[in-house]
């Protein structure tokens, strides 16, 4: 009688263990797809914020010049004119500004779009840095807006040199392989996003105007 009812426990006991096991990695999953939606809605919010931020101040200037791509320069009109959350400001021992950074604890980049053509400094691009793949096809295809209410200019992944350098108003023709995509005057499409955030971490810019 003993017997038995020890085997019973025995068998009731892994029972519950496999269910346990069961729930804790469904819970895992559950938290783990969580977390990644709250860092691509954070990361949502803070470019959104930025391009606000960044159009307003600049909005009785011809050109964003002043945002230029010297940090030190740069990193005090980025935290003087509020043009960042401040969660994203990085400091050193002294309190000054020495970086930005993402929700992916990876640095985030601020500068004006360089003199090219007719580009002359009339737009400026947000580079984010370390973007896992999930993330990255999100963000690509984040519908921004069209038009001057938007402003946005172009997306591009892995290849942010590309993206500085396409002129507002040119209708060039999209750059994609496995490895890079740059496109300009909309958004990335699924396909185009998938195959481009091919790394374990990538690099993606945007561009307003």
């Amino acid at each position: 009688m003993n017997t038995n009812e020890s085997g019973r426990s025995m068998i009731e006991m892994l029972g519950v263990l496999a269910i346990i096991g069961v729930l804790s990695v469904g819970g895992l999953a559950g938290y783990s797809k969580a977390m990644s939606k709250h860092k691509i809605n954070k990361t949502i919010d803070q470019i959104t914020q930025i391009v606000a931020s960044t159009r307003a101040l600049f909005a009785g200037h011809s050109d964003y010049a002043s945002l230029t791509k010297d940090d030190k320069t740069n990193y005090k009109l980025i935290q003087k004119g509020h043009l960042v959350p401040e969660d994203m400001l990085t400091v050193d021992s002294s309190g000054a500004v020495n970086g930005l950074e993402s929700i992916y604890a990876q640095s985030v980049e601020m500068s004006n779009s360089g003199k090219r053509a007719s580009d002359d400094n009339k737009a400026f691009v947000i580079t984010y840095k370390g973007i896992p793949q999930d993330s990255c096809i999100e963000l690509a295809t984040q519908d921004w807006g069209a038009g001057m209410s938007a402003g946005l200019v172009g997306v591009c992944i892995n290849n942010a040199a590309g993206m500085s350098g396409v002129i507002i108003g040119k209708n060039a023709s999209t750059a994609c392989n496995d490895k890079s995509c740059c496109v300009v005057g909309r958004n990335l499409s699924i396909m185009e996003a998938s195959n481009a955030c091919s790394l374990p971490e990538n690099t993606v810019s945007w561009k307003f105007f």
